[in-house]
């Protein structure tokens, strides 16, 4: 999904940490959406580390102004990506260049 917002709602985006337990992941990214203190945050993208995603709290007085520009399913190629159960950063991990 892509969504336009304001420059400074993207200047004031929280980054919020990845933990290998998933319970205190969820507990993060919780207390990011009931504090309200931005309307963005960003987290590391799982199958592209150094890359980020931004999360949107619908709840933050200032999300009113995103505007959704394009809305489309993204399929990965699977001879590239693997999701092997048990992984140890959240409850699947990928491994890179495994193939099928």
């Amino acid at each position: 999904m892509e969504i336009e917002v304001a420059p400074e709602l993207l200047a004031q985006a929280e980054a919020l940490a990845l933990s290998s337990d998933i319970a205190v992941t969820q507990a993060a990214g919780n207390d990011w959406l009931r504090s309200k203190k931005s309307a963005l945050a960003t987290v590391p993208s799982l199958p592209s580390p150094k890359s980020k995603n931004y999360l949107l709290n619908p709840t933050h007085p200032e999300a009113r102004g995103a505007k959704m520009i394009e809305s489309s399913w993204i399929e990965y190629d699977q001879r590239i990506f693997k999701v092997v159960a048990g992984g140890n950063r959240l409850p699947f991990h990928l491994e890179l260049g495994k193939g099928k």
